[in-house]
């Protein structure tokens, strides 16, 4: 059985590939073209690392296929991407920052490459952090205030928004097929 740990270390991506055997491991390092700080966020079991990278000015998402191709993408004009889950269909989510860099949006991008960009009601800080088989995604936003609280967004685009009791801020990581959620408050 093998396994992928990603990290990210100064400007360039790490990948550590280990077998069943703690002693034997493989590193592949790479950068996106134009890349000067890589962040790998998340691989799913085909081997496609997904992530961001900048260039001093912007920040573009990528796809890494295991063959080690490379795919870049970024919502139109928006100045930031971050590519944060991928499924086992290559659907990604993540998070974007508009123009004038005062809101970040959600995204949705289908392994064909077209995006659906979306903000639970009254958010104006959105994170979209996690997904399931079904399309699913869960994350976090804050409205005018400054409590975030968790959103689960269904393949379908309708909203369920929730806060842990008591919590000043409640954030969802993760989600999985059977629909439990993960996050943090």
């Amino acid at each position: 059985m093998r396994s992928l740990i990603s990290i990210s270390a100064a400007s360039t991506a790490l990948a550590i590939f280990a077998s069943a055997s703690a002693h034997a491991a493989t590193l592949t390092v790479f950068d996106p073209p134009g890349s000067t700080v890589t962040y790998v966020r998340a691989i799913n079991d085909a081997g496609t690392l997904v992530g961001s990278y900048g260039d001093g000015y912007t920040a573009k998402a990528f796809l890494r296929a295991a063959d080690g191709t490379i795919t870049t993408f970024a919502v139109d004009n928006a100045p930031i991407t971050d590519a944060l889950a991928i499924d086992k269909d290559g659907r990604v989510c993540g998070d974007w920052t508009s123009h004038n860099r005062n809101h970040d949006h959600g995204y949705v991008r289908e392994p064909d490459g077209t995006m659906t960009l979306f903000d639970p009601p009254h958010a104006r800080q959105t994170t979209a952090a996690g997904l399931d088989a079904g399309a699913d995604i869960v994350g976090s936003y804050a409205g005018q205030v400054v409590e975030s609280s968790g959103f689960i967004r269904s393949a379908k685009g309708n909203f369920t928004t929730f806060n842990f009791p008591g919590a000043a801020a409640t954030s969802a990581t993760g989600i999985n097929r059977t629909g439990l959620v993960t996050g943090d408050y």
